[in-house]
């Protein structure tokens, strides 16, 4: 079912050992650099099998965005093979697909908590128009899903409407489907079951293809974190004193109190500090009584908040509670920090941080039919292998080669300057200055440079600011998508003069952005993203230690390396594509560091990159 004419021979191994793996219920962790071709490759491969096998394949991306190439591959393959039915489901975030007003500003958790009062009421008008009381479709609701049937495999937001709900409708036709495209949390986070069950799906008949994997540990320990803050038990409180609920308000003041104190016992001249957690839960038995009633009667005035309002901070301290009290000692921190607003006032945090995602990856991966997950940076595939949980008897490696011509790639690692913390040096940051500007020159049309900080973007700005007859365009911190958007365009338009684009590794325009051709052809990566360990990591390095005497590698430094190579790997988007990739720190060659980047990459080592960039593209016009 594969929808291309022919598939190149790198594609044609990956294609290979993806039936292999599936066929023997295996899984795959493959570094597939970019231009492989691995959503045609992954899904025509595993839906063929689902089709003949009676499984159903989960592709699964980070970002909404990142839908519309599955969709487009599927229906490619659609107008290829019109005898071969299946049915496909695309569906994004319960909340992207409501039409409640103002629902957009809630966070994930607080959304959830407010579909599920307001359905349970029968408050909600659009899933009373979708479904009956017994659950069933209504008869206007039915002829929608008739209507998305025909037309799919179509884009969630296609689904939109102001009449029906949306997601009940897309769960509908994933009952039915072979395929379904989704994101990470539709399996990986804690809403999986009451999803699956809709969808009338066993983990053991999934297929699961994981898109840009290299986020998804990053993205599990989010899903599986848990904090409160003096800033949101104000909220709390103030809540319960709206409704009347006196004794609650005072039992939550009684948590700010024990946050308070906790603040100045362990946060005398740190920023941040370890917490037991019998000690905590200790101290705020103190203060409530029984936790169990204390719980139990947050719960119920969240529900009185939620009606009115869509959300509830004691709802999350509900939930907070919950999480400390029942979670892990092992995989786990638990940390008190002090933090500042934008407007400079001075909060408290408590975090339960969820360190090990194999902790709820393992589970899921042991009970899947098959898994492959790639990604152009899972290198390491060890370090993924181990973190995620991934049987080692039942996993396949596989590093791919790039299907790109290596004489369309220059790749140079600049000796005699680094970002490391001792040699923060005003000569240092001279000699990097100057190789920006020299290289920027000698880059025809556009340019990126990422930095591993904003403040070091900032300060390398001031330093070759007036300098370069392009223009230098930022992105901005925090950001929306209207604005990420504004740079993006600002930033194509100016090819043909040309223009600099400084942002920061990890940041908006350091992944998932295309910009083929002349749109970019140089990018300079300045530094690796190494910041001073705070707590957190010094944790999950310690974790790592533990369990796989991987700490440094596995916590520290190979998750920067990664974010750097991501970075890089902006410039070369297609098989025309020509570019160069400056990596400006002589830390990118030891050997440790080295080990991360792509094996089939050729690297030449400088103190002057500028003469060899600007050889490279007189030789490629």
């Amino acid at each position: 079912m594969f929808p291309f004419s022919e598939a190149r021979p790198v594609q044609k191994d990956f294609i290979s050992d993806v039936k292999e793996c599936i066929r023997n219920g295996r899984h795959l962790i493959a570094n597939a650099p970019t231009g492989l071709g691995k959503t045609a490759a992954t899904i025509s491969a595993c839906l063929e099998y689902g089709l003949e096998n009676g499984k159903t394949v989960f592709f699964l991306t980070p970002k909404h965005s990142q839908h519309q190439i599955a969709i487009d591959t599927l229906r490619l393959i659609k107008n290829k093979f019109p005898d071969r039915k299946f049915t496909a489901t695309d569906i994004i975030g319960k909340k992207w697909l409501c039409s409640v007003t103002g629902i957009h500003d809630l966070k994930s958790g607080e959304f959830h908590n407010y579909c599920r009062t307001v359905v349970k009421e029968e408050r909600c008008v659009y899933y009373n128009s979708t479904r009956t009381k017994a659950h069933s479709l209504t008869m206007p609701a039915e002829g929608r899903l008739r209507e998305l049937l025909a037309l799919q495999p179509v884009h969630a937001e296609e689904a939109l409407s102001r009449e029906f709900c949306p997601y009940e409708l897309l769960t509908e036709m994933a009952k039915r489907s072979d395929i379904i495209i989704g994101d990470y949390y539709h399996i990986f986070s804690p809403y999986r079951g009451p999803l699956l069950m809709k969808m009338k799906k066993e983990l053991n008949d999934l297929i699961l293809i994981a898109d840009e994997a290299h986020n998804l540990p990053d993205r599990v320990r989010s899903l599986m974190t848990r904090k409160i803050s003096s800033l949101s038990l104000e909220h709390a409180m103030k809540e319960a004193k709206a409704l009347g609920h006196e004794e609650l308000k005072m039992k939550i003041i009684g948590v700010m109190e024990v946050l308070e104190s906790m603040r100045k016992d362990r946060l005398k001249n740190e920023k941040e500090g370890f917490v037991e957690k019998e000690t905590f839960l200790r101290e705020i038995i103190k203060k409530t009584g029984s936790l169990e009633d204390f719980v139990e009667a947050l719960d119920g005035a969240a529900e009185e908040v939620i009606k009115d309002k869509k959300i509830s901070s004691m709802e999350s301290l509900s939930e907070f509670i919950a999480s400390w009290h029942e979670g892990d000692e092992k995989g786990y921190s638990r940390i008190i920090s002090r933090r500042k607003t934008l407007s400079g006032r001075n909060f408290t945090v408590l975090s339960h941080t969820c360190l090990d995602p194999s902790l709820y990856t393992g589970e899921i991966l042991k009970a899947v039919h098959s898994a492959i997950i790639m990604s152009g940076t899972l290198s390491p595939a060890e370090m993924y292998r181990d973190i995620l949980g991934f049987e080692h008897e039942r996993t396949e490696m596989r590093s791919y080669k790039s299907p790109f011509l290596r004489k369309n790639r220059l790749n140079i690692i600049v000796r005699g300057v680094t970002t490391r913390y001792s040699m923060r040096t005003e000569d240092n940051y001279r000699k990097m200055a100057e190789h920006i500007i020299e290289s920027c020159k000698s880059v025809p049309n556009n340019v990126a440079v990422f930095f591993p900080s904003y403040f070091m973007r900032d300060l390398m700005h001031g330093m070759i600011k007036g300098r370069l007859d392009k223009e230098i365009i930022l992105e901005e911190q925090n950001a929306g998508k209207s604005e990420k958007r504004m740079v993006y365009d600002r930033f194509v338009a100016a090819h043909e003069k040309g223009a600099v684009l400084l942002g920061v590794q990890a940041g908006s325009f350091a992944e998932g952005v295309d910009l083929p051709g002349k749109f970019l052809n140089g990018v300079i990566v300045v530094g690796i993203p190494l910041e001073r360990p705070s707590l957190e990591t010094k944790a999950l390095i310690e974790y790592y230690d533990y369990k796989f005497r991987r700490g440094w590698d596995y916590g520290y430094t190979y998750p920067a390396m990664i974010r750097s190579i991501q970075a890089a790997g902006r410039c070369i988007r297609s098989e025309n594509d020509r570019g160069a990739c400056i990596f400006l720190d002589e830390r990118f060659a030891w050997a440790n560091y080295r080990r991360v980047f792509p094996t089939d990459i050729d690297i030449r080592i400088s103190e002057n990159p500028a003469p060899l960039v600007r050889e490279f593209f007189e030789n490629t016009r």
